[in-house]
């Protein structure tokens, strides 16, 4: 077995040229599998599933088998990640062939930023042959943190930079290879005497290299391919590594590679770009020596400025054998160089510099190529890295370095830098490099460097004549003469190209190496929403697959209003032109909205000859004013789509003085996204020309049209849906005088362009659709072809549905507008608390509290109170507050649920609000509390979904609240703090920038806030007395289903011939509900007795006679039978 018992392990071999090289680990060293460098540059983090939750995130190392071949049989000890965040959990998952197989929770506390954690698996994982494997890290975190996955710079495409929001479906799409090392067991104890290398099983070192070394570098290797081994030296023998392969092909035999490409994707089409190879003659250069545009220095004295071209080892394939003897640069018009030093770079550091002198300098020509000579010329050798430049000083303001006008060889052709030079010596400086591009600048830097080739060989003259483009390493494209290719794939997902140039005779390049991601074509689009309802807990959807969105606006942020009284049309303007693909669609519904009391007014669509297609008449009690609001038509009442004919969807008011009522977006204007008419309709221009404010926004309304299907109804009847506006995003628009007479008619266009094409949904060739799926919450719960969904919201809390179509081919479109839907628990009545049950066998016999009997926790003291503000220079004002509970304090809750926050405010003068639990630094859940229900004084918040207390966790419970400058929100007591306790204070909730009142700002005291625990729920066996296991009226639930008939007066209630199940208690009175109490769980399992200071919620797992059977909470390898791990059953079958 390989690198388990003495042999060198992880060789690589890479050759450039007729060189290889080496590189291993020695016997004794930690064998590892990973993709990353090591280096910690970016990180991505989850999406907020649950509006109210946390989040998942799975960040992965994926390894094919045959990546794996060389590591069959051997065992997986340990899985490393590096974490930057004080992530809540963490859990090593292993997949194979995308099924988890494996998982162990990571021990995270003692939390350390940027260190590496390791996690020793409790069961080592055995690689196989023949599996793809997966390494994953699954964090669960707070909705508040960011970066929790920690990838480097650069991504090995589809291998390190895998995540995933479920487990299931994989993206690759990470920024970089996130840092997860995969750790192999190595049985390795002693360290050889040296190293023999093997080619094809022929020794290659007639003498054994040094113990401790770790590559080796064979040169003037024969063109081919060879199998490369290391074998480890002992006094007993040697121990050979595994063999792996290098070609190696003569820089004479080749030509340079292609320099530069990319790809760009249209659904299934692949255009791959690239930049033809550099040509072997006297000059050596990126440019195309055109001039574009000139730059400069921005520093106002002491100006300078570095310009670099470079070339990887790769590319000097066009220079073997050659020296750089002069560099050639263009000066700008301007001119106002100073000083230049030339220079040459190898592998990074500055080999060569020379000083211009000033002569030379005083002779440098404005708009011209100037040639600095070297001295001595720099002879460069295969195997490097080379750059070569100049360092200017120039006179503050001007621009004396000249640009091309050809396409930026990115990262070759256009770096620079204005850092100053080492004061130990020019060649000791590390210039800080940047792009061109960087600054959204094109193009290459006009430098050259004149060589020479030291041989008739190296001089040889190499022209391509053609390219062969390879996908996934099968050939797709032979003797492409264009430096352009578009390739047709058949499915989605990630391709890997080569390119390779070829030479008329018969010679080939490196290939060059990039990915390009087929995503769906256009045409394959998201259902859009054509209707949403909600009638209590009863929720409906409806959308359609060939809908026309007729909206321009993004969404409401800016009000206006008129000094004075104005009959109006004001709306949005569709073009024939724009329409025309929708002809004959049915209008379902329009979309509109008022900031303010406007009295009657009507809304219609009007057609370019000012024909009404469809009005609708409108009271002040039929609207509310801040809501935009959703009307669908009556069967008869709605109109079509005209052919060769403008539409005008609009409001039509007479619209009172002062009163800011016209709600707009904030822009970019769109082509008819505001328009507005004082002629009845006769005549309409942009709004922009009556109200400049405004010029620049789009009005919010907006209709749906929907094609036309045979057999398809209308709506039966109207509905008229609100949506409430965020009214702290909304800013006034002052107006000003309005003067009539000063108003010019627009007839052409709006003279801008739209960022964001129209949101249409028709196509000449629409794939066809075989079924939707609706998701709520990012979980998939329909699939069918209806096109609407209804369903009870059972749970309490805030549901966001969206719907996908799935086409003919299994691709599925994107995701639809997401839809929201409330059920809040009701905040007038507070659960019941600690309901319990006996049983006698066949009665159970439930008993509860009051819920307003439930303990509360806090910091706070009796008598009066402190009120403060924050403060800042300008803007609104945003604040966490909490208190917090040492995980040891809690520990004799775990599994009691923090059901209710109370808070005390000193003003209800504020923008928002919201309650949240944390545990550490991670926020769990986050509920918003209107605005309009905050009083000054207490408010106690039921939660819609309790937060259990966790074994090991800190818990902290408070308040999120914005305010404006000058209000003081926050009440306190009057007693000392306890520091970083009772006193926590954010701005932004971000880890590591939370501070104690009393420490931070001096202010000690304690917030008046305070945590309700409701009680864990309680199992029960029949035949087995527990103890006393448990409201005013209230209601008795069994699976879900109410029990009684009517109201239950007391705090007690027998069921004769109780059904196995859950049973829960809630408060009721005549108009609502309270939430449910804690359940208990009634059932036939064997009765299971438990060390009441474990309630098997210590992460163990227990018999039912209350032995520990497993020391973690994996079940595997057990017998079958009934356990008890974290508080729950577990069956082993």
């Amino acid at each position: 077995m390989f690198a388990q018992n003495g042999e060198p392990h992880t060789l690589t071999a890479s050759a450039l040229f007729d060189k290889v090289t080496l590189n291993w680990k020695k016997p004794t060293d930690a064998i590892t599998l990973q993709w990353h460098d090591g280096d910690d540059y970016n990180g991505k983090d989850g999406v907020l599933s649950n509006p109210e939750g946390a989040v998942t995130f799975y960040a992965g190392a994926k390894f094919t088998a045959a990546e794996l071949t060389n590591y069959v049989g051997q065992t997986v000890e340990s899985v490393s990640l590096f974490e930057y965040r004080p992530i809540y959990r963490a859990t090593v998952v292993i997949f194979e062939n995308g099924k988890a197989v494996a998982e162990q929770p990571v021990d995270m506390s003692n939390f350390k930023k940027n260190t590496w954690r390791k996690a020793t698996l409790q069961h080592p994982y055995t690689i196989k042959a023949g599996v793809d494997v997966i390494f994953a890290i699954k964090y669960e975190s707070g909705r508040n943190l960011t970066f929790t996955a920690i990838c480097d710079r650069s991504a090995t495409q589809g291998k390190g930079n895998l995540y995933s929001y479920d487990g299931k479906t994989w993206k690759t799409d990470a920024p970089g290879d996130f840092l997860i090392t995969v750790g192999l067991k190595n049985n390795a104890t002693a360290d050889p005497t040296g190293y023999y290398v093997y080619r094809n099983d022929a020794r290659v070192n007639s003498e054994p290299l040094a113990a401790d070394a770790t590559s080796y570098v064979i040169s003037g290797e024969p063109d081919g391919t060879y199998a490369y081994k290391v074998a480890a030296v002992y006094a007993d023998g040697e121990k050979a590594s595994y063999a792996v392969n290098a070609s190696t092909k003569s820089v004479y035999n080749q030509v340079p590679p292609v320099s530069y490409a990319k790809a760009t994707t249209d659904g299934l089409s692949d255009t791959l770009t690239w930049t033809a190879p550099l040509t072997r003659g006297s000059e050596m250069t990126w440019s195309n020596k055109e001039f574009g545009l000139a730059i400069g220095g921005t520093a106002t004295k002491n100006t300078k400025v570095w310009i670099m071209q470079i070339f990887d080892a790769a590319d000097m394939a066009a220079f073997p054998n050659h020296q750089i003897k002069a560099i050639n640069a263009y000066v700008g018009p301007e001119g106002g160089i100073t000083g230049v030093t030339a220079w040459v770079m190898k592998d990074g550091v500055i080999v060569y510099s020379e000083e211009v002198s000033s002569d030379a300098v005083a002779a440098i020509k404005a708009n011209d190529w100037n040639k600095f000579t070297l001295t001595t010329p720099y002879k460069m050798e295969l195997g490097s890295v080379y750059a070569f430049g100049l360092y200017y000083t120039q006179t503050p303001k001007l621009h004396p370095v000249g640009v091309d006008n050809g396409t930026a060889v990115d990262g070759k052709g256009n770096y620079f830098s204005v850092s100053s030079p080492s004061s130990k010596g020019f060649n000791l400086s590390k210039p800080s490099w940047k792009t061109l591009s960087s600054g959204k600048i094109s193009g290459n830097l006009m430098l050259t460097a004149d060589v020479e080739a030291l041989s008739d060989e190296a001089a040889a003259s190499q022209t391509v004549a053609s390219y062969k483009v390879y996908r996934e390493g099968t050939l797709v494209a032979d003797n492409v003469k264009e430096t352009r290719y578009v390739d047709k794939v058949d499915d989605l997902g990630l391709y890997h190209y080569d390119i390779v140039a070829c030479s008329a005779d018969g010679k080939t390049s490196e290939p060059y190496s990039l990915v390009a991601r087929a995503s769906l074509p256009a045409e394959y689009t998201a259902p859009l929403i054509i209707g949403k309802s909600q009638e209590g807990k009863n929720v409906k959807l409806e959308w359609s697959s060939n809908a026309y969105e007729m909206q321009k606006y993004v969404k409401a942020t800016n009000v206006i209003g008129f000094p004075e009284e104005m009959s109006v049309l004001y709306g949005a303007k569709f073009t024939k032109e724009e329409l025309k693909p929708y002809v004959g669609f049915k209008l379902y519904s329009m979309k509109f909205g008022i900031y303010a009391n406007i009295g009657n007014f009507k809304m219609e669509v009007r057609d370019g000859n000012n024909k009404v297609l469809l009005s609708r008449s409108y009271t002040p009690s039929d609207i509310e004013p801040g809501y935009i609001y959703n009307t669908t038509f009556e069967d008869g009442e709605s109109c079509t789509i005209p052919a060769d004919q403008d539409l005008y969807i609009c409001y039509n008011a007479t619209l009172p003085a002062n009163v800011s009522a016209i709600l707009f977006d904030d822009g970019p204007a769109v082509d008819g996204g505001a328009m507005i008419s004082l002629t009845d309709g006769a005549k309409w221009m942009k709004f922009g020309s009556l109200a400049t404010a405004v010029k620049n926004f789009n009005l919010v309304i907006g209709a749906m049209a929907v094609a036309p299907v045979e057999g398809q109804k209308s709506a039966k009847a109207a509905v008229l849906t609100p949506e409430s506006i965020n009214t702290t995003e909304i800013q006034r628009c002052e107006v000003g005088t309005v003067r009539l007479d000063a108003i010019q008619l627009e007839e052409g266009g709006l003279g801008v362009e739209a960022d964001r094409p129209m949101r249409a949904q028709a196509e000449a060739a629409k794939p066809q659709v075989k079924a939707f799926r609706v998701y709520c919450n990012g979980k998939q719960v329909y699939e069918g072809l209806n096109t609407s969904y209804s369903t009870t919201l059972n749970k309490y809390g805030s549901f966001e549905y969206y719907v996908t179509a799935v086409y003919a081919n299994g691709w599925e479109s994107p995701a639809s507008d997401v839809s929201t839907f409330d059920n809040l628990i009701s905040q007038k009545l507070q659960a019941p608390y600690d309901l319990k049950a006996t049983t006698d066998g066949s009665t159970l016999k439930l008993t509860w509290k009051a819920g307003d009997t439930a303990p509360e926790y806090t910091y706070q003291h009796d008598g009066k109170d402190m009120v403060i503000g924050m403060t800042k220079s300008s803007g609104n004002l945003e604040g966490y507050h909490a208190i917090k509970f040492k995980a040891a304090d809690m520990a004799d809750k775990v599994g009691q649920k923090v059901s209710r926050i109370k808070f005390k405010l000193a003003t209800n003068d504020i923008l928002s609000a919201s309650v949240f639990v944390m545990y550490g630094e991670n926020i769990m859940a986050e509920q918003t509390v209107p605005v309009s229900s905050i009083v000054a004084g207490w408010n106690t918040v039921v939660l819609n979904t309790p937060v259990e207390v966790v074994s090991g966790q800190d818990i902290s419970v408070g308040y999120h609240i914005t305010y404006a400058q000058k209000i003081k929100p926050i009440v306190m007591d009057a007693e000392p703090a306890v520091a970083g306790y009772s006193d926590l204070i954010s701005s932004s909730a971000t880890p590591g920038y939370w501070y104690s009142l009393a420490t931070k700002y001096k202010v000690n005291y304690n917030y008046r806030i305070s945590a309700v625990l409701e009680s864990d729920d309680q199992e029960l066996q029949p035949q087995k007395q527990q103890r006393a296991l448990v409201l005013t009226g209230y209601n008795v639930y069994h699976d879900g289903v109410k029990v009684n008939k009517s109201k239950i007066g007391t705090t007690e209630y027998s069921i004769p011939n109780a059904a196995y199940g859950e049973y829960t208690v809630t408060t009721v009175d005549l108009s609502s509900e309270s939430s449910e109490s804690n359940k208990v769980v009634y059932s036939e399992t064997t009765d299971i007795t438990l060390p009441t200071t474990t309630r098997a919620t210590d992460g163990k797992v227990y018999s039912i006679d209350g032995r520990q059977v497993s020391s973690n909470a994996r079940t595997e390898g057990l017998q079958k039978g009934v356990y008890v791990t974290n508080g729950k059953k577990v069956i082993v079958k």
